[in-house]
Order: C-alpha cells, then structure tokens, then sequence
C-alpha cells in the first residue's frame, strides 16, 4: 500500500474526522477532491484551505474510487494499488485569523489598481451569486468576512447575515468556505495578505490569491478591498496599527 504525506489538516477538518468514522466522496477534480465527513466537506488537495487535508501529490490519489477512514488513517481504493493517509501527528494549518490588519491604506491603494469594485448591495443578494462551484457573490462575501475579523471600529459589518443559514442558498463548496469564514477560517494566504508589512510579500501573495479558480481569487479581493476601504472610512485619525505614509 502506497503511502500519501499529508502537509497540514485545518482544525474544521480535524474536529470532523475525529467525530465521524465515515468518509465518503464527494467531488474529484483534476487537482483536489472534496470528501463528506458527516455533513462536513473536507478538500484533499496540494492547497491550504479552511476546511481541507493538505497533501504533497494529488496525482497519487486522483483514480480513488472508494474512500474509508480506520485507525486514524484515510485509505484510498485505487483500481491498481490502494494509497493510505495518516492522520497522526499531521501538522494544524495556520488558517485561524489573529485579526492583524498593516499598512491599511498603502494595501487599498494598490488594491484599487488590480480590482473593480461591485455597487453597494445589501450582503444577502451576493450569496450564491454568479456560476460555478464558488458563485462570485459568495467568494466576495469571504474575503468581507475575512477583513470582518480585523477592525474594532465596525464590529457590525457582517452583522445582516448573522442569523442566515446559508444551506440550500449556495453551492456545498461554496457553503463550506462560507460557514469557514463566519467562524474566522481562512485560505491561509488572505490572512496573511491583511497582516504582512512589506510589498514584496504582498504582491507575492496577490499574485497567488489571484491564481486561485477561474474568478475566484479576484472576486476575493472585491470582497477584501470593499471591507478595507469600509475601515478607512471608520478611521478618523490614522494610527500606526492600520495606516501607513507609504512603501
């Protein structure tokens, strides 16, 4: 039996496979496949998501046809050899947000270069927005929930969704990363995108951001600008936590 090396497991999807001793699949994509814990969607990928098993060779496992979940590790049914998983001693994934926001006003500056702004809408109307596995409406609403987490000052921002269950209004992928968002789970890359210091690190990071789907990544960013430039208006007097003079 092959053996599969898992990088990182999100602590979402470390509570549910320790809670859940059945797996079934999902979705299989050419990069990553989607697996049912429960009622919970768990991504098995080379990525690092919210909800996801952070491996180092999709390719291993990408002709599974059955996958069951003994003794701590996930076995994979392959029509030639069968790979397994182990779940001990597997690394958490940093996708917990610390709400650390930097240089607030030279990241809007050049947010505003890269991303188009929608028009105001009340938040309602952007969830399951739009095509595919992720509607732009809702990865919008991600990357608000994630700047959501950062700021004091508007601790309302999100607070018209507060009571919506967003079952039955969006896609399973998409109602994954939002239930994610709402308890303050992140791709790994948004939270570090608000909290870095210099340019350098975060052009690397939109680029990356940016190469996430096919819209994804840039409906993100809307989300992420919008919620930014919500803080600039709160902030009256700069402070050193959030504004800068420029890099």
């Amino acid at each position: 039996m092959n053996s599969i090396k898992a990088k990182g497991i999100s602590e979402i999807a470390k509570k549910s496979l320790q809670s859940n001793s059945e797996l079934r699949i999902h979705s299989v994509f050419d990069n990553s496949m989607n697996l049912l814990s429960g009622a919970q969607l768990i991504y098995v990928g080379e990525r690092a998501l919210p909800f996801g098993l952070q491996i180092e060779n999709f390719e291993n496992i990408k002709e599974t046809n059955k996958v069951v979940l003994e003794h701590e590790k996930i076995i994979f049914y392959l029509d030639d050899k069968n790979s397994s998983l182990s779940l001990n001693d597997v690394s958490l994934i940093d996708d917990k947000h610390q709400g650390k926001l930097s240089r607030l006003n030279d990241k809007v500056l050049i947010l505003e270069k890269k991303v188009r702004l929608l028009n105001e809408k009340p938040l309602e109307f952007y969830i399951g927005r739009g095509q595919g596995l992720t509607p732009s409406g809702d990865d919008f609403l991600v990357g608000m929930y994630c700047v959501s987490f950062c700021d004091e000052s508007i601790p309302n921002m999100m607070s018209s969704l507060s009571n919506t269950q967003f079952e039955g209004l969006t896609t399973s992928i998409s109602l994954a990363y939002l239930n994610a968002a709402r308890k303050g789970y992140f791709n790994p890359d948004l939270i570090k995108l608000l909290s870095c210091d210099t340019r350098m690190e975060f052009e690397s990071l939109l680029k990356s951001i940016l190469n996430i789907g096919h819209s994804s990544g840039m409906d993100t960013l809307e989300g992420i600008l919008f919620g930014l430039k919500m803080i600039q208006k709160e902030h009256t007097n700069e402070n050193e936590n959030c504004c800068s003079a420029g890099w």
